[in-house]
């Protein structure tokens, strides 16, 4: 499916899962869906942690989660949602965080999501 692009940032950019997709040998665990799967999985979990830290001032949680978050983002391709947690991570660590950022990446990752299962039914893999 390649990538869409949204306020001049890609929402998804399949390119970066071409290292994964190399790993992969035929009749192994599909790793690239493994790794989507648990990014979709996790992400509501972390999205409530970076809520919670910050509705709680505890920047130095928020800046965790957001680390977290971003690591995870950034190896399935999903630029904008990347650039929304380092974004979190450097204003808490800075003392500078204000809520709008992460209210943005919250608008961000239902297409990122929607992004991640169109690539995968791409391939022919079901998503979960």
């Amino acid at each position: 499916m390649g990538w869409c692009a949204v306020n001049q940032s890609k929402v998804f950019n399949a390119e970066m899962l071409a290292d994964l997709m190399e790993l992969e040998n035929d009749g192994e665990l599909n790793l690239v869906q493994e790794l989507i799967e648990l990014f979709k999985g996790e992400a509501p979990t972390q999205i409530a942690t970076l809520i919670e830290s910050a509705r709680a001032g505890d920047l130095r949680k928020l800046e965790m989660a957001a680390h977290s978050m971003k690591s995870s983002a950034n190896v399935l391709g999903l630029e904008q949602v990347g650039k929304s947690c380092l974004e979190i991570e450097t204003m808490a660590r800075d003392k500078t965080f204000s809520p709008e950022i992460l209210a943005q990446l919250q608008t961000q990752l239902p297409a990122a999501i929607a992004e991640l299962n169109a690539y995968l039914r791409s391939r022919n893999l079901e998503p979960k």
